[in-house]
């Protein structure tokens, strides 16, 4: 009897076998320096644009409440409340004693109310109510909030004046929070989808680069759609001057079948761009394709497959939310140790008088409290970029799996970093000597 063959057991790669699973490399991709920057600093430049819009519009208290918290307060500040004044889970205070309940000492900015500069769970702000300290249904609702709120059924202005001033409001501040996040989400995808793609670190230069080139697309995208949704609503806004008298009224009533299905059009436009726009940043910094591409790509993929997309998301949330409780937690470790440590030293009561930027400080006092805060909402401001860039990066994997299951493509594909030229561009534009023969002199000898 031949003896049969030994076969060694094939190692079974889990990520093949799920692809799903590439999901998991997003918070190793986010908690990078360069994209927690990349993240805290656009969310800082949006919050700046979004309080000068504050300003302007502040005399509106029907547009803009007085005491609204994402434009009233200082945007260093409340980025950085995110993270907030507690230390998390893990209970780490300093100058506290074991088992008492007191909170941290407030960081300075912090008023007695509560305002945290980002609105909680169920504050209503201008752009609406929502949770933005999540690091992907957050994030996701805190910058479609303006382009949401424009479309907002419930709100009935007390004049037309009213009504258009509201809408400048939210267009300017979706076309700001558009514009930064063109520039700070594409590089955030684009470094993403190197790393995905062929586990090796996209250089940052490369990534600005390739960004920028291509500013116009990332910007461009989402307005294709909203776009078309004008063009469309255009002759139902028409048919519905016959509604203002009553002679005509019945008219409208005739062709309101074919306003349905204006309707109906709109409708799919508008919730195709509601749930794929994250994937137009994706796609165009993947594949290196134009606005076009990018819109046909993100609706395809959203209607295609919606529950495809429903499941990535639901466990992008899931990685999501556990990471930013390692973020959150270690970033208040960090703060509560450094204050701990330096208390041995100065003493408690000098400690809390000095992060709580006492009155009774002096000049030089005031001038240290004011600098120990400012180095601590900057390191706040840093753990919540990763709320932005777990987003994007998630979104970017989000986006490989959905071409993966449409496409059958290939999880490695991606459009190549472009390497930086050595030769000069004269060199390069020059046409080489040719011999008599017409050919070149180095194929003539």
């Amino acid at each position: 009897m031949p003896e049969q063959e030994h076969v060694a057991p094939r190692k079974i790669v889990w990520s093949e076998v799920f692809p799903w699973l590439n999901l998991a490399r997003c918070f190793r991709i986010a908690v990078q320096l360069r994209l927690l920057a990349c993240g805290a600093l656009g969310l800082l430049v949006m919050l700046s644009g979004w309080s000068v819009l504050g300003f302007v519009f502040s005399g509106n208290p029907a547009i803009l409440p007085d005491a609204d918290p994402v434009l009233s307060s200082c945007p260093w500040l409340a980025g950085a409340e995110l993270i907030g004044d507690r230390p998390g889970v893990f209970g780490l205070k300093w100058g506290v004693p074991p088992g008492d309940v007191a909170p941290i000492l407030p960081s300075p900015g912090r008023t007695e109310a509560g305002s945290t500069g980002l609105p909680g769970p169920g504050r209503a702000t201008a752009f609406g109510q929502y949770e933005p300290a999540h690091p992907f249904w957050g994030v996701w609702e805190l910058l479609s909030a303006p382009w949401r709120n424009l479309f907002d059924p419930n709100w009935t202005p007390a004049s037309s004046t009213d009504r258009l001033v509201r809408f400048a409001f939210l267009l300017l501040s979706g076309l700001w929070a558009l514009a930064v996040w063109a520039l700070f989400g594409g590089i955030i995808t684009r470094a993403a989808a190197i790393e995905l793609a062929t586990y090796d670190r996209a250089k940052t230069i490369r990534s600005i680069r390739y960004v920028a080139a291509r500013w116009r697309a990332y910007f461009a995208a989402p307005f294709f759609p909203l776009l078309g949704v004008l063009l469309i609503g255009l002759p139902v806004a028409i048919v519905g001057l016959l509604l203002r008298i009553e002679l005509t009224g019945w008219v409208a009533a005739i062709l309101w079948p074919l306003l349905l299905v204006h309707g109906w059009l709109m409708a799919l436009l508008l919730l195709g761009l509601l749930f794929g726009w994250p994937l137009m940043w994706a796609n165009i910094s993947v594949e290196g394709v134009d606005s076009f591409d990018a819109v046909g790509r993100a609706y395809n993929y959203v209607f295609q497959r919606p529950l495809h997309y429903l499941f990535y998301a639901l466990v992008a949330t899931i990685f999501g939310a556990l990471g930013w409780l390692l973020v959150w937690n270690f970033v208040a470790a960090v703060v509560a140790l450094t204050y701990g440590a330096a208390a041995w030293g100065a003493g408690p009561a000098r400690m809390a008088s000095i992060v709580g930027r006492s009155a009774d400080l002096g000049v030089l006092g005031t001038f240290t409290a004011g600098w120990i805060a400012f180095w601590v909402q900057g390191l706040k401001l840093l753990g919540t970029g990763f709320l932005f860039s777990y987003f994007w990066t998630a979104s970017t994997a989000i986006y490989y799996l959905l071409r993966h299951d449409a496409d059958a493509t290939e999880m490695d594909e991606v459009c190549p970093e472009e390497e930086p030229s050595s030769q000069p561009a004269e060199a390069k534009n020059a046409v080489p000597p040719t011999s008599p023969g017409g050919l070149p002199e180095s194929q003539a000898e």
